[in-house]
């Protein structure tokens, strides 16, 4: 992306190397906006320019205009292959890798690519660093830059299990005073945790709904119908309010017809208290609004600095790190 640097150097007549970063957006967010783009608009632009990875970001076809749009999983492996692309066509460019939410994933799995055997093991000489927002592939304990690690791990069955210590991942929780735990990127790593994480699953190969807060719904609706068909309709209901679960918005998720039903058969040996704790977690979720995952702007990474003015740090700091070099 051209700025009025680049001009200057053109008028000079002197080429400007600077390193690439691939932003890849949250749901539905189109290419160049969002998270990561408000952070690599504010990053030094004398060290790096924005690459935004042109993908749909669907997440099916509810409440979408076009009853063919792609799945979530679907989304993430297109913005896989323009980006592979885009890498291998740009021989010598080094370059970071970001991505918020869905975009997330994406960039997560574009980072394993770099690791031997995959697609991209022959450019990681040229990978300078990464930072994720919301990622649904955190590892567990893992922050960077001083943030206070919220606990749990990404949501997804699908995790970076080795990161990169170049690779910064924003998170919300208590630990840094956010209203509630980030369930994309905090899902604990327990009975529970293993529920959700198969409901997510099976949600983004099918494409259950457009936005953060009528999936986290979904997977409510699924892990109640699970409680009730562990318990029985009565006693299901009846333990969740016992144990201060939510039971109004429990059964109104469960007799609500626009959120798409998740079988609670394809979860095996997990217990009703696996199942209730899941489903606080989710209920708790969607009774903030989904609050954690969408008010990086607002939440402190660590004191005096919000995860976007962090992450701008430690793009200016990686980028400084590694002399740039360019596309032959």
């Amino acid at each position: 992306m051209s700025d009025f640097g680049d001009l200057l150097a053109d008028v000079r007549g002197v080429r400007r190397v600077r390193h690439a970063w691939l932003t890849c957006s949250g749901t539905w967010a189109k290419p160049g906006t969002g998270y990561c783009s408000w952070v690599l608009g504010r990053a030094n632009s004398d060290l790096v320019f924005e690459v935004p990875v042109i993908a749909p970001w669907a997440f099916g076809f509810v409440d979408s205009p076009d009853p063919r749009a792609p799945s979530y999983r679907q989304s993430v492996d297109e913005g896989k292959r323009w980006a592979i692309d885009w890498i291998n066509s740009h021989p010598h460019q080094t370059f970071g890798l970001s991505g918020y939410s869905q975009g997330a994933q994406c960039a997560g799995e574009l980072f394993l690519e770099l690791l031997p055997g995959g697609a991209l093991e022959h450019r990681f000489g040229d990978f300078i660093g990464g930072f994720s927002i919301g990622d649904p592939m955190r590892p567990a304990g893992v922050t960077g830059g001083g943030a206070p690690d919220p606990g749990g791990a990404g949501i997804s069955p699908e995790r970076v299990e080795r990161p990169d210590p170049r690779w910064l991942y924003c998170a919300n929780g208590p630990a840094n005073g956010a209203n509630g735990i980030d369930l994309y990127t905090t899902t604990p790593l327990n009975g529970a945790g293993r529920i959700i994480r198969t409901f997510y699953g099976m949600g983004v190969n099918i494409g259950l709904a457009p936005t953060a807060m009528p999936m986290v719904e979904a997977i409510a609706k699924g892990l109640v119908q699970l409680i009730v068909d562990l318990a029985g309709p009565l006693g299901g209901l009846g333990v969740m309010g016992a144990l201060g679960v939510n039971a109004g918005l429990a059964g109104q998720l469960l007799n609500s017809p626009n959120i798409t039903s998740l079988s609670p058969g394809a979860v095996q040996g997990t217990t009703v208290f696996d199942a209730i704790e899941a489903a606080v977690l989710a209920l708790q979720f969607v009774a903030s609004g989904v609050g954690p995952h969408i008010t990086y702007d607002t939440t402190q990474a660590v004191p005096g600095l919000d995860h976007i003015a962090h992450a701008v740090r430690h793009v200016n700091a990686v980028s400084t790190a590694v002399t740039a070099k360019t596309a032959a």
